[in-house]
């Protein structure tokens, strides 16, 4: 009885050392170790699991540098803005689409637009002509509104103009 419950104990020994993983890892000379235990260094240089049939079955890296580390963190930011790109050109797309039914309708808001700017820019023409007698600081504070008008309208001018090209692709026409 005592020699068959010693048995099974080493049976039980056997079979769980048998189970236990055996690791293999290289140290800073390139030799390469063998164990059921994991020193430290080797996790920092990577390692692999080993079945008890000599297979591998899980190789583990070593950890990213912080150069690496940061270079993953640069791109995930760039796909991130790419993809942020992305989803704002498909939502202007959508508006562009839902908003207007032909170019001819773009073109009518974009006059109606311009013709209020221009309707401002002459009253801020107006403005620093009346003030061609007065200080320094009002003249170009004048000046300057009209200036940021006369922007105004080139932009929007701008931004019509790539709507009417977008529009077009959008719906697969061609420039007359």
């Amino acid at each position: 009885m005592l020699l068959g419950l010693s048995l099974l104990t080493v049976t039980l020994a056997f079979s769980s050392v048998a189970q236990a993983a055996i690791y293999r890892w290289r140290d800073a000379n390139g030799m390469v170790h063998y164990d059921q235990s994991l020193p430290d260094a080797a996790v920092s240089r990577g390692y692999e699991v080993i079945n008890d049939a000599g297979e591998v079955v899980r190789r583990v890296p070593p950890p990213p540098t912080a150069a690496q580390r940061a270079q993953e963190k640069a791109e995930a930011a760039k796909a991130a803005q790419t993809m942020a790109k992305k989803e704002a050109r498909e939502r202007r797309d959508r508006i562009l689409l839902d908003t207007f039914s032909s170019v001819g309708d773009i073109k009518h808001m974009r006059d109606e637009r311009i013709d209020a700017l221009d309707v401002q820019i002459e009253l801020a023409r107006d403005r620093v002509k009346q003030l061609k007698g007065s200080g320094a600081a009002a003249r170009a504070s004048a000046d300057a509104s009209l200036q940021d008008l006369l922007r105004q309208r080139e932009q929007t001018r701008l931004e019509f103009e790539a709507d009417i090209k977008r529009f077009r692709e959008l719906k697969g026409q061609t420039a007359p």
